[in-house]
């Protein structure tokens, strides 16, 4: 199975307890994720994932703490 969102449990416990975090910490929604990759947006997807997370110096964004991967700034 490529995708959590292709099980016929999903969402599961599991999916369910880290979906409440994501969204309350960082705003963000695994399931609904999920549910675009599985549905066959992945391109999309991966495209605005891209934009939202890549600092003007090419690092990568951390969703954990806004912190660019490469120059260290902190990045809103």
């Amino acid at each position: 199975m490529a995708f959590c969102a292709a099980c016929s449990r999903f969402p599961c416990k599991s999916m369910a307890a880290l979906e409440k975090t994501y969204q309350k910490r960082w705003g963000i929604s695994l399931a609904e994720t999920g549910r675009r990759a599985a549905a066959g947006e992945a391109e999309a997807l991966l495209a605005g994932q891209r934009r939202r997370w890549l600092c003007t110096c090419g690092g990568v964004i951390s969703l954990h703490d806004g912190v660019c991967s490469e120059c260290g700034r902190p990045v809103d």
